[in-house]
Formats: C-alpha cells, sequence, structure tokens
C-alpha cells in the first residue's frame, strides 16, 4: 500500500488528463444528443405538414402608374414655370428695346410729330426668310412632340399603358 501512495503523485496527472478527456466526451455527447432530439422533432413537423404547399393563387401586377413623385403635379408645375419665365423674358426683352418702330415712338423721342410716313415693303427673299423660318418652326414643334412621347414613354409611363387605360376611362376598352 505504501507503493501506492508513492506513485500517486505519478499517477494523479494521467488521471486528470483522462477525467477532463471524459467531461468533454460528455459534453459533446449531451451536444449531439440534443441535435438528434431537434432533428427528430422537426421531422415530425416536416411529416405532419406533409400535405401543406405553398402556391401562388394570384401573381403581382406592375402598377400603372407610378407611386412617387407625383409626375402629373411635376409637369404642371414645370410647364406653368416654363410659360411665366418665357412671359417674364419676354416683357423684359421688350422693356429693353430701345427701337422706334411707329410714328407716335417717333414724336415722343424727336418732340415732334413726323411729316409723312412711309410704309416697309419687304423685299421677295424676306418674305421666303420669314416662310422657310415658319416652316423650321413647325418641324421643330412636330419634333419636339416626338421627343416628349419618347421622354413619357420612358421616364414616365410606358404609352402602351397610357393608351389602354384612356380607351378604359372612356368605356371603349
Amino acid at each position: 500500500m505504501a507503493r501506492r501512495v508513492e506513485r500517486l503523485p505519478e499517477v494523479e496527472p494521467e488521471y486528470q488528463d483522462l477525467m477532463r478527456d471524459r467531461e468533454g466526451t460528455a459534453h459533446k455527447y449531451q451536444e449531439i444528443r440534443s441535435r438528434l432530439m431537434e432533428a427528430q422533432v422537426s421531422e415530425g413537423l416536416e411529416v405532419q405538414r406533409k400535405g401543406e404547399r405553398f402556391s401562388l393563387i394570384d401573381p403581382a401586377d406592375l402598377p400603372e402608374r407610378p407611386e412617387r413623385p407625383n409626375r402629373p403635379v411635376l409637369l404642371i408645375l414645370t410647364g406653368l414655370l416654363a410659360v411665366v419665365g418665357g412671359v417674364g423674358a419676354g416683357a423684359a426683352a421688350e422693356q429693353l428695346d430701345e427701337t422706334i418702330r411707329t410714328p407716335y415712338q417717333l414724336s415722343l423721342a424727336a418732340g415732334m410729330a413726323p411729316l409723312a410716313v412711309i410704309r416697309y415693303l419687304p423685299m421677295e427673299e424676306e418674305v421666303l426668310d420669314v416662310i422657310r423660318r415658319r416652316l423650321y418652326w413647325r418641324w421643330a414643334g412636330a419634333g419636339a412632340v416626338v421627343v416628349a412621347a419618347v421622354v413619357a414613354h420612358y421616364l414616365w409611363l410606358p404609352l402602351d399603358i397610357v393608351w389602354f387605360a384612356a380607351l378604359r376611362k372612356l368605356g371603349l376598352a
């Protein structure tokens, strides 16, 4: 027995290692056992819900108009701002223009009435130039309408949706 007591310090570290390994193994065993229980519970739930399936009855539709920004209000405000700006620029240009165009303006500038007024007769080139300019502005207006339609189609709402919405509102579709 004395021999056993003498060997105790040599055997004790080995014993501590074995006890530590046993505790680690027991902890792993408990962890694996709890995972097995969880897996069995979820398998049971899956078996019970075997008949349940998710099926889409009514698929989502694309919206006909965007939620924000409020494009009609933006369009109206932009148009209003453009008209006010154009009228203001025209009024400013008219106020700053000092050209004499009428006999009354001449009498105000000279301090006396003119004796005679000779009417301006445009030359043929000037008449053709006016006709060309009017034709140019008509084509520019038509081009602006096309560009506005393309911009509205890509940035606001596709034109086919606008067309069918208008037909539906008129009761034709």
